[in-house]
């Protein structure tokens, strides 16, 4: 009986496998028909085809338009897209994307018709994981609901605490970690330092007392913080993946693979710490009122929000989560790449350094009202976010109806990339652009200039630009200019730097020697 089964099914094998490559091809053959329709819509605008974008390139599906080769796509665009604006059509098999560095085209987009472009919920569901925050909301009208309640926290009151635990930070960076590193040279008492790691628990830290009040372990034995700090890291990682690449495409695996991978326990672990954090910030309002003199992020937000009833707790939770993402990866990577950069360029670390010393002397630590006084390091601060930025695209899309840009006629869906490292790197409006020089930014009208045409954006732009921008700004002011002020550094095998492309753009092979001034 078994045999005569199993003849059976021999004599249909050919059969099945026959109709398993009708149903390929005519797949297939659907997928060509969505790419064509695509295609259609915008074929008036220079680019190409491909079937899917994807982190890093994939040959066949993601060959040329893809996350991990910003430099690439950028030179794409100079070779194939529009010859007067750059502008270029990615035609994808699902949706079709236009990519865009021209400074006049993103300000029509941010101001004058900033109304007709809302955030893909597909990109920023991911975030979600706590509930929509200032960074998710999709339209302009949920995004001001946010937006009251969280500026109010980025505050000068708590810009000062920034500054304050910054050089606090790096006081402590340098005294538990280079000062008992190995020597590697006896003379001048050199040692080599870890920047990847170093900056890291640097910006972490700051991150952990300036907007949480908190001490997240990096250079001390805290243990809660230290696992609340992982715990973030954790849904940073590998939450958002799962989020991005199972919950919105295998939903039914989701909920096993969140707890088999920690992510789900990641996620309770800093619900109960950030809830717990909200309602002694409560507590501590109601017996102190007027005189409640916290200065952290949380709190401000908190005291905020208490008098003004705008967000629920979950929403509170929500923005907190959201602001530890932005808060301390994007800052350690600028860190990371201007010490590449000065160590590379060695007379415009002196010139920094010269600055600095000049403002503070040798003794003195910065603060906030040192922050404006440093105009050449600041330069050196904007010059690498325009040459390394840590986010180098930003996502739109054209919600309401079909509108124009420049020259183009968009259709309603058609995604925009806002390339922030394609107008960084723009031949148009940098001479030389691949060339790391502050002097771009030293006079105050270029600086000016940089800040409001649209040709710097860092941090995005228009109303939605990033809230934490001065936040980010002066810690790393604070950080560099007391670092510039102890230390002179040197870069080894400069040429085997790379970058690598995770939450922000890193450097990779990074070796630096840090070698004190006295």
């Amino acid at each position: 009986m078994i045999q005569i089964v199993l003849d059976q099914i021999n004599d249909l094998w050919p059969t099945i496998v026959l109709v398993l490559g009708i149903a390929l091809l005519l797949y297939l053959f659907k997928l060509l028909v969505k790419l064509y329709r695509n295609y259609s819509k915008l074929s008036h605008v220079p680019g190409f085809c491909q079937v899917m974008y994807f982190p890093f390139r994939v040959p066949l599906l993601a060959p040329e338009y893809n996350l991990a080769d910003w430099k690439g796509v950028s030179k794409l665009m100079q070779e194939r897209g529009d010859k007067e604006t750059k502008a270029m059509r990615v035609s994808l098999v699902f949706y079709n994307c236009l990519v865009l560095s021209d400074k006049n085209m993103l300000k029509e987009m941010f101001i004058s018709k900033a109304h007709c472009f809302d955030k893909p919920d597909f990109e920023y569901e991911m975030i979600n994981i706590f509930g929509e925050n200032l960074l998710t909301a999709l339209t302009t009208e949920r995004w001001r609901i946010h937006h009251r309640a969280c500026y109010a926290a980025f505050s000068d009151d708590n810009l000062r605490l920034v500054c304050d635990e910054a050089v606090t930070s790096t006081d402590t960076l340098l005294n538990t970690r280079w000062r008992k590193a190995p020597i590697i040279d006896a003379t001048r008492k050199s040692v080599y330092i870890n920047p990847s790691l170093d900056f890291s628990n640097l910006t972490l830290n700051v991150l952990g007392e300036a907007a949480f009040g908190l001490s997240f372990g990096a250079f001390d034995e805290n243990e809660e913080g230290r696992e609340f700090s992982k715990a973030l890291e954790h849904l940073t990682l590998d939450g958002l993946i799962l989020r991005r690449y199972i919950l919105q495409n295998i939903p039914f695996l989701y909920p096993l693979l969140a707890k088999i991978t920690g992510v789900k326990a990641a996620q309770e672990k800093t619900r109960v710490v950030l809830q717990r954090c909200i309602d002694q910030r409560k507590q501590e309002l109601e017996k102190s009122g007027d005189s409640f003199e916290r200065r952290d992020v949380l709190s401000l937000l908190v005291k905020a929000n208490t008098q003004d009833k705008i967000l629920t707790d979950e929403m509170l939770i929500s923005n907190a989560f959201v602001l530890s993402i932005a808060g301390y990866h994007t800052s350690s990577a600028t860190c990371q790449w201007a010490l590449f950069e000065l160590s590379k360029h060695k007379d415009i670390q002196e010139r920094a350094r010269e600055e600095v010393l000049s403002i503070l002397g040798s003794e003195r630590k910065p603060s906030f009202d040192d922050y404006q006084k440093f105009h050449y390091l600041n330069a050196v601060i904007m010059e690498t976010l325009r040459l390394h930025p840590p986010i180098t695209s930003v996502v739109k899309q054209v919600c309401k109806k079909e509108t124009t840009l420049g020259k183009f006629l968009i259709p309603k869906g058609t995604e925009i990339d806002v390339f922030i490292g394609g107008v960084h790197t723009d031949p148009r409006y940098w001479e030389n652009p691949y060339t790391f020089n502050p002097e771009r930014f030293v006079k105050e009208e270029d600086k000016s200039r940089a800040k409001h045409d649209f040709s710097w954006i860092p941090f995005s732009a228009g109303n939605r630009k990033c809230i934490g921008y001065r936040f980010a700004e002066m810690e790393i002011c604070m950080i560099l200019s007391r670092l510039l002020q102890n230390y002179e550094f040197d870069i080894e095998d400069a040429h085997l730097v790379g970058e690598v492309v995770g939450v922000t753009v890193t450097p990779s092979n990074l070796k630096i020697k840090a070698t004190p001034l006295c």
